[in-house]
């Protein structure tokens, strides 16, 4: 884990809140590992069901991160264009 990636005022929880889908996903991988309907009795099942839920996992995670990516990206062309405006003024 890298420097910037800690985040020592929210736990898990709390980050999830901001992914909702992400959320939902490890959730259902949650409910893989617990079994509370019981209805996975082999281990090859398990599997299957593990690795489903962890491919949707990834691909919500690519998901959110292209969002974040994107509203970076046009805060700091705003932010840009800002600047440029104060400029031609003075």
């Amino acid at each position: 884990m890298s420097k910037g990636s800690i985040k020592e005022d929210k736990n898990l929880e709390e980050r999830l809140k901001s992914y909702p889908l992400l959320k939902a996903r490890i959730e259902e991988l949650i409910e893989v590992v617990e079994n509370n309907r019981e209805d996975i009795e082999k281990a090859d099942i398990a599997e299957q069901r593990v690795l489903e839920e962890v491919r949707k996992i990834g691909r919500e995670a690519i998901l959110s991160w292209s969002e974040s990516q994107s509203k970076k990206k046009t805060e700091e062309i705003k932010k840009r264009k800002e600047l440029r405006k104060h400029k031609k003024k003075d």
